[in-house]
């Protein structure tokens, strides 16, 4: 085989097994086979005319190793410039890694946003990394972390697997034994008040593993109770996003701010920020130090709004026109599966609901913020983390298909039973859940896992 810095070109014959076996054939010269598409090391799909180049959007770096084990545990340390690739890239960390074990060759992907396994011909290996490495020497101090941290966990009830009621139970147990507060979000898409058979199965499940008195249910009656006009709003405006409930499709972060405008109460009184996790965001290690670590950087700490990627989308974006209180000039947005809002942001958007402003849920903080002189906003995104901020996000877009597998190793002698998906009544197989250990693979110097984005919820 032939091979080139960060890539693993293999000769037809060599993969000859995997164009038999499969359609996601990875390697270039497999492109000979009639029955594969061709995909970089990250599992990425190719052009034909990009086999076999240098990849100049990439940023990898070549790490010591001498087994997929230490590949990780090198990637989990490396904080500074790749070495493959994109030249621009001036400080990163490394979120993915690529082993092979015929010459001991490891490559870290840096700030790699997605993550594919399975395409891995014999003798690589490709994982994640699954710690935040270590704060580079030349960065601000960290600044002390806040005293308590609030979370809620948002979840549907039509993604209320069993793996997704395992996961919050794992964030409210980890929450709980370190003194901080969580809640979960359930969340109705029943069309009337009354819950329906889907809302009652997942209530259950969810009560079991956190306990009634931390499940509130945000649906359409509750929705109408904080805001009484919105949904008559909403309807005046003409959505791109089709699917029903259309004030959940179209407000996606609409039940977090219910809760805030019913049950603010709940909420210890010192609390300054409240962290909003959706479903299908992961993690290694404790999920409490994670969003400490990340609440004492100096980009953080003081932020009213902590989202991924806030920034002015351009006039062509889908939902730019989904709005009825904004100057195009004033629009601004960020994803939403990790978010952070102090309590002051909270209120401001309660109040414009209240006052019938409405827009897509993914302008709305990020907009509010921005034409609040005293709002300060920061990115979770990558654009961030090259400019030396520690990394605590491993593989993190709307896109990926992660397996949670690869954050939690599973002990072979404790058998749960199976996954079941609420909806579908599917089982698969599964085993019980070790957390990776504190240390993070043994470093030093208070290293902490990371989030990851977009977990699957039912394990195959």
């Amino acid at each position: 085989a032939s091979r080139h810095p960060g890539e693993h070109i293999l000769a037809k014959e060599q993969c000859a097994d995997g164009c038999l076996g499969s359609r996601n054939c990875t390697q270039c010269r497999c492109r000979a086979c009639p029955a594969c598409m061709c995909y970089d090391p990250l599992g990425r799909l190719l052009q034909r005319d990009e086999c076999g180049s240098s990849y100049k959007w990439r940023a990898d770096v070549l790490l010591s190793a001498s087994s997929a084990a230490g590949c990780r545990a090198a990637c989990n340390r490396f904080a500074g410039r790749p070495n493959v690739g994109r030249p621009s890239v001036f400080a990163a960390t490394c979120n993915t890694w690529t082993f092979g074990a015929a010459d001991g060759t490891c490559i870290g992907h840096v700030d790699s946003p997605l993550f594919v396994s399975g395409w891995e011909p014999h003798g690589i290996t490709h994982g994640v990394a699954t710690c935040a490495a270590p704060s580079p020497p030349t960065e601000a101090p960290l600044l002390p972390a806040a005293s308590s941290i609030a979370l809620l966990s948002t979840v549907g009830s039509f993604a209320c697997t069993d793996a997704v009621v395992r996961r919050m139970a794992r964030a409210h147990g980890q929450c709980l034994r370190a003194g901080h507060f969580h809640s979960v979000v359930h969340i109705s898409r029943a069309e009337g008040d009354k819950p329906n058979d889907e809302d009652v199965a997942a209530s259950e499940a969810l009560s079991a593993a956190v306990g009634p008195a931390a499940v509130s249910r945000i649906g359409l009656r509750e929705l109408q109770a904080a805001f009484p006009h919105l949904l008559a709003r909403m309807r005046g405006i003409k959505w791109s996003d089709k699917r029903r409930p259309f004030w959940l499709a179209n407000g996606c972060d609409l039940p977090a701010l219910a809760w805030f405008a019913l049950h603010a109460q709940a909420l210890p009184p010192a609390t300054q920020h409240v962290w909003i996790l959706q479903h299908d965001v992961g993690w290694t290690g404790q999920l409490p130090a994670i969003l400490a670590a990340a609440g004492s950087t100096p980009q953080l700490a003081g932020a009213d709004l902590v989202c991924d990627g806030p920034g002015y989308p351009g006039e062509g974006w889908v939902h730019f026109q989904e709005r009825n209180h904004l100057d195009g000039s004033e629009v601004r947005t960020c994803l939403l599966p990790v978010m952070r809002l102090s309590r002051r942001l909270f209120h401001l958007l309660v109040v414009g609901l209240g006052e019938g402003n409405v827009s897509y849920c993914e302008m709305r903080a990020a907009s509010a913020c921005a034409a609040a002189d005293w709002c300060r906003s920061a990115g979770l995104s990558a654009t961030e983390r090259w400019r030396g901020v520690n990394s605590l996000l491993g593989p993190f877009s709307h896109f990926t298909n992660f397996d949670e597998r690869h954050l939690l190793p599973r002990d072979p002698g404790r058998p749960l039973g199976g996954t079941r998906n609420r909806s579908t009544g599917t089982h698969a197989t599964a085993h019980a859940e070790r957390e990776f250990p504190a240390d993070c693979d043994g470093q030093r110097g208070g290293s902490v896992g990371r989030l990851y984005h977009q977990v699957r919820n039912v394990w195959a």
